[in-house]
C-alpha cells in the first residue's frame, strides 16, 4: 500500500463511523487508469474492514443493472426470501408500468440485508464504469434511501476516469453522495519503497541501485512496478539479495508483456472507433510532459472528431478515451496518458504504418 496513505486514511475514517453504528457520510470512489491499483484498494478495504468486526462484501456490477439478478442477490444475502418481495419488478428495466415497483423495494431488501446482521455492511463494487447509467438508477436510489433512513453501511466503487460521468448519470446525488478518489501512478519514493519492503519482509532485500533501476523502467505505474518487482525476485534465484543484475534480467524478462500491454490497449482503441485519433493526442502529451491544460486538450479532441478518419463526434471521442484510461485529469483542469510510454508506442507503430504504405507492392 506504498503511496495510498491519503486514501486509505479516508476508508479508515468511515470504517470508524460504522463502527460506531453510524451512517457513513459519504461513500468513496477510487477512479483512475487501469494498472493502479484500484482492486488492490477495494481488497485492502475489505481486510481492514473485516478486522474491524464489520461485514464486507462484493456486489457484482453487472447484477445492478439486471432486475433478477439484483433482487436475487439481495434476498440471498438478507435471506428475504419469503414475504412479498419475491419476483419484484424494479422500475426503470423495462418491466411494464403495471408490473414495476419503486427502489423502495430494493431499499427494503437492501434494509433486510443490512438488519439480517448486527454488523454493519461495507458494500463493495469494482469496475462501476461497466454501468449502464440509466439501468442501474433504481439501485442508486435505493442507496440514497437508505442513507436517508441512517443505515449503517458504506459503499467503496472503483472505475477507470470515465466512472464518475457514469455515476453522475444514474443519479445526480452520486456527485454529493461519494467522495471521489484520484488513483494515478505512485511519486518516485513511493515506487521505491513498494519495490523494497516486500522484498525484505521476503528475507532476499533489494539493493538501492536495482530498486534505482527498476524505478525508472515502471514510470512509477504501479502494475508496472509488481511485474518488474517479481520478475527481479525470480532472477535472483538463490542470490542473497536483489542485485543491479537481478533486476536487468527481470527487466527483460518482462519486456514481452509490457509490448503486448501496449498491443492489446491500442487494439482497444480501434475496437472503439478511435485508433485514428491516437497520434494527434500522443504527440500534443509528448509536447506537454507537465500534462495538457483543459482548453487544449478539448481543442484536440474537437478537431479530430471533425476528421474524416474519426467515426464518432467529441464528446463520444472524449467518453471513449476515459472509458479505456487512455487519458484522464490527473489534476483539476490538467490531462495526463494514463499509461505511461503509450504515445510512444502509438507513434512507433504510426511511423512503421507510413513505412508499411509507402513501401512498393
Amino acid at each position: 500500500m506504498a503511496g495510498r496513505v491519503a486514501e486509505m486514511a479516508c476508508v479508515e475514517r468511515r470504517l470508524a463511523e460504522l463502527v460506531r453504528r453510524r451512517p457513513c457520510s459519504e461513500d468513496i470512489l477510487f477512479y483512475g487508469p487501469r494498472g493502479n491499483g484500484k482492486t488492490t484498494l477495494l481488497l485492502e478495504t475489505e481486510r481492514r474492514a473485516r478486522q474491524l468486526g464489520l461485514r464486507a462484501e462484493y456486489l457484482p456490477v453487472d447484477a445492478l443493472t439486471d432486475p433478477e439478478r439484483l433482487v436475487g442477490a439481495l434476498q440471498k444475502r438478507a435471506g428475504a426470501v419469503e414475504g412479498g418481495v419475491t419476483g419484484v419488478q424494479i422500475a426503470g428495466f423495462g418491466a411494464t408500468a403495471e408490473r414495476a415497483a419503486p427502489s423502495r423495494e430494493v431499499s427494503e431488501l437492501l434494509g433486510s440485508w443490512v438488519a439480517a446482521d448486527p454488523s454493519p455492511l461495507v458494500l463493495l463494487l469494482d469496475e462501476i464504469h461497466a454501468l449502464e447509467p440509466v439501468a442501474a438508477r433504481p439501485f442508486f436510489d435505493a442507496v440514497q434511501r437508505a442513507k436517508g433512513d441512517r443505515t449503517p453501511f458504506l459503499l467503496v466503487a472503483a472505475g477507470t476516469p470515465d466512472a464518475p460521468r457514469r455515476l453522475r448519470g444514474a443519479g445526480t446525488f452520486n456527485e454529493r453522495g461519494f467522495e471521489r478518489l484520484r488513483v494515478g501512478r505512485l511519486r518516485r519514493s513511493d515506487t521505491s519503497r513498494a519495490l523494497a519492503e516486500p522484498a525484505a519482509r521476503s528475507g532476499r532485500p533489494m539493493t538501492s541501485e536495482a530498486q534505482r533501476l527498476l524505478a525508472r523502467e515502471s514510470q512509477d505505474y504501479p502494475w508496472f512496478i509488481q511485474l518488474l518487482g517479481s520478475a527481479a525476485w525470480d532472477a535472483a534465484a538463490d542470490e542473497a539479495e536483489i542485485g543491479s543484475d537481478a533486476a536487468r534480467r527481470g527487466r527483460e524478462a518482462v519486456r514481452p508483456r509490457v509490448a503486448d500491454f501496449y498491443q492489446e490497449r491500442f487494439d482497444e482503441a480501434w475496437e472503439a472507433g478511435i485508433a485514428e485519433a491516437l497520434p494527434s493526442l500522443c504527440r500534443l502529451f509528448q509536447e506537454h510532459a507537465g500534462g495538457v491544460p483543459d482548453p487544449l486538450f478539448r481543442r484536440l479532441v474537437e478537431v479530430q472528431a471533425a476528421s474524416d478518419a474519426v467515426a464518432v463526434g467529441r464528446v463520444e471521442l472524449r467518453n471513449r478515451l476515459l472509458d479505456l484510461g487512455v487519458v484522464w485529469q490527473a489534476a483539476p483542469g490538467v490531462w495526463e496518458m494514463g499509461i505511461p510510454i503509450f504515445a510512444s508506442f502509438v507513434l512507433a507503430r504510426e511511423g512503421l504504418d507510413a513505412l508499411e504504405a509507402a513501401a512498393p507492392s
